[in-house]
């Protein structure tokens, strides 16, 4: 369903789960290209005035296309670089494509599996918000399952190098809220080889620091190493938002992190070398509400 006679408004973001009371961003719609139901949620896409197509599942922004990139590379490219040559990753979500199109750009992988359980939210994003995804689904590396991707972890053990966790916000009751689990991780983790990785997003260090804390304290009782990484992404409430890498294996030193650079296909928009050196760093009063 499309209204393209409206007149412009404000949709105003849903309530953020672990969201801080008191504040919602509203953004300004030009038109509505698509607002419906799939059997897992509602789906709209926005043109708007500011961050152009916009990508919203059950009233939470989940990407536009002006600024996915920081997303993508935050969330595929930062993890690929903490492993020297990764063979294999498995994307679960990631319907709009824009993981697949940064993990085609990691030269080593040969085997790229993506789970996304709601074919509604891929046929759309190819329709309407095709850049982001580049083609990247017409490749011949890319193996799309339909399938929720908590049972096609269960039966995929010491399989992969990387795992991306490109999930809808963990909403109570929602597809995604198992995947935000410690029982998840820890299946999650059966499912790397030694030394893998598994990358996620947190949700907003500024509006959300109860789910960066809960994720990080969960995942620490499953993994050796849990770094978390701010990035400012400003579709996600115009805030700092964190991005988690957990691994049994240190992150990368700087000198193996510019050689491992090389395994990249063309060049970063967002993460630069220059840009790697300052991840992780969190100002006091930060690191003070996180307890970090």
């Amino acid at each position: 369903m499309t209204n393209s006679a409206e007149e412009p408004f404000y949709f105003t973001e849903a309530e953020l789960p672990y969201g801080k009371e008191g504040i919602r961003i509203s953004v300004l719609v030009n038109e509505t290209l698509l607002d419906e139901r799939s059997e897992y949620g509602r789906i709209q896409v926005f043109d708007t005035a500011f961050f152009g197509k916009m990508l919203v599942i059950d009233g939470i922004i989940q990407t536009t296309v002006y600024d996915e990139f920081i997303y993508h590379e935050m969330m595929v490219i930062l993890p690929s670089l903490r492993i020297e040559k990764p063979q294999s990753v498995l994307i679960i979500g990631g319907g709009d494509g824009g993981a697949i199109k940064q993990a085609l750009r990691v030269k080593s992988l040969k085997k790229i599996v993506v789970a996304e359980i709601d074919t509604t939210v891929i046929d759309v994003s190819q329709k309407f918000l095709p850049e982001i995804s580049g083609g990247a689904f017409d490749d011949p590396r890319v193996e799309l399952i339909i399938q929720d991707g908590a049972e096609y972890v269960r039966k995929h053990k010491a399989e992969f190098d990387l795992v991306v966790l490109d999930l809808t916000d963990p909403v109570p009751g929602s597809p995604a809220e198992y995947l935000f689990s410690e029982e998840f991780y820890h299946e999650v983790k059966d499912a790397l080889k030694p030394g893998g990785a598994v990358a996620l997003h947190g949700g907003s260090i500024t509006f959300q620091p109860a789910e960066v804390t809960t994720l990080i304290r969960r995942l620490r009782r499953v993994f050796k190493y849990v770094d978390l990484y701010p990035a400012i992404v400003p579709a996600y409430q115009l805030s700092l938002f964190g991005f988690i890498n957990a691994s049994d294996r240190p992150r990368a030193k700087t000198a193996e992190v510019e050689r491992w650079m090389q395994n990249i296909e063309g060049q970063n928009k967002y993460l630069s070398s220059e840009v790697y050196e300052t991840l992780g760093v969190l100002p006091p009063y930060i690191q003070k509400e996180l307890g970090l």
